[in-house]
């Protein structure tokens, strides 16, 4: 099975894209959601991923493994970390107005515009904007549960609790064999020079 190094910085970044169309603040689970539709999108468009990570199945759905770490209830009162490039700019936590009292937000700790900094997107390209661009286009006023439910509907998805192959998911989204094997060489290759220049 295919696995992916997960990149932190990218992954911050495109969270914090996210997190910037949705107010700044967003459901644990729908950032769950939409990160693992811009990686399908990716997957689906030029036969990479835009994070990379191992792809699990929870009970909610698809999601990427390290996110969930990221963002786990445990890290509740986590100060910012500066050994941690997404504790520095994202943290997570319960708004004391929320209707679910176990609803776990994703929030940017640093001020937002118009009248903080925005936060960095140097690792990000206009493709990957694009991207997440449609999926808000598309996702964005979708809650939660709704969006959890659009994800479960996958065809890679079964077995919560389980791994999601790379191959899995390009064979859901209609790659040949052939092609399948191409784009997994190509992975390959590249997270042998990821891991080399480590």
């Amino acid at each position: 099975m295919m696995k992916l190094s997960f990149d932190e910085r990218r992954a911050t970044q495109v969270a914090g894209i996210l997190l910037g169309m949705q107010d700044w603040a967003i459901d644990r689970l729908k950032l769950f959601c939409l990160l693992y539709i811009c990686e399908r999108r990716n997957f689906d468009r030029w036969g990479d991923p835009m994070i990379g990570d191992e792809y699990v199945a929870t009970p909610e759905g698809p999601a990427l493994k390290s996110v969930l770490a990221l963002t786990s209830a445990d890290r509740l009162r986590l100060p910012r970390d500066s050994s941690s490039y997404w504790n520095q700019f994202l943290g997570t936590g319960r708004f004391v107005d929320s209707p679910d009292p176990d609803r776990l937000d994703v929030f940017c700790r640093k001020r937002p515009p118009p009248l903080g900094i925005p936060l960095p997107t140097e690792e990000t390209s206009p493709a990957d904007r694009e991207i997440i661009e449609g999926v808000i286009k598309k996702f964005g006023d979708y809650n939660a549960a709704e969006l959890a439910r659009h994800t479960r509907g996958f065809a890679e998805f079964h077995n919560p609790g389980g791994s999601i192959p790379v191959e899995a998911i390009l064979t859901a989204l209609g790659k040949t064999p052939a092609h399948i094997k191409c784009i997994i060489e190509d992975l390959e290759e590249h997270e042998y020079v990821t891991r080399l220049l480590a």
